[in-house]
């Protein structure tokens, strides 16, 4: 009925999977991902909104000046996102800006390693579209 020539290719040979190098074509799909990911983080901060992040803000920024208050408040308790925030608040000097320099950074390297994953498994074409599709979303770019 159908001759070998005339298949479809097999799910597995869809796309160009990871060859294991990186190419220059690679490194500036991922660089272009990278600034088009930070732009629009930085393009649609909000700022501060709400009691959680100024709370936040105030314990990294107590951490940051050698002040280790106890708190009766759970979203105090939050070192795995007041500590590296104190860190860039400590280095950067206190502002917004610094305070959620963390936040900025985790939320461009998920973009990152979205492209790392999808270019292993499904080439660069598709590992530059699961990016803009990560990386065009709203909510990152709003959270803190």
């Amino acid at each position: 009925m159908f001759e070998k020539n005339h298949m479809p290719p097999p799910l597995s040979e869809i796309g160009r999977p990871d060859s294991g190098s990186w190419g220059v074509k690679d490194w500036f799909s991922l660089a272009a991902i990278f600034v088009l990911a930070t732009a629009a983080r930085l393009l649609f901060f909000t700022g501060f909104y709400g009691s959680d992040e100024a709370t936040y803000a105030e314990v990294a920024l107590n951490i940051a000046n050698g002040a280790w208050r106890t708190f009766d408040y759970v979203g105090s308790l939050r070192y795995g996102a007041n500590l590296p925030s104190a860190f860039f608040i400590s280095v950067l000097g206190a502002s917004e800006f610094a305070a959620n320099m963390w936040s900025l950074l985790c939320s461009v390297g998920e973009v990152v390693l979205v492209f790392v994953f999808a270019r292993h498994l499904w080439g660069n074409r598709a590992a530059a579209f699961a990016c803009c599709c990560r990386g065009s979303s709203a909510a990152p770019a709003a959270r803190r």
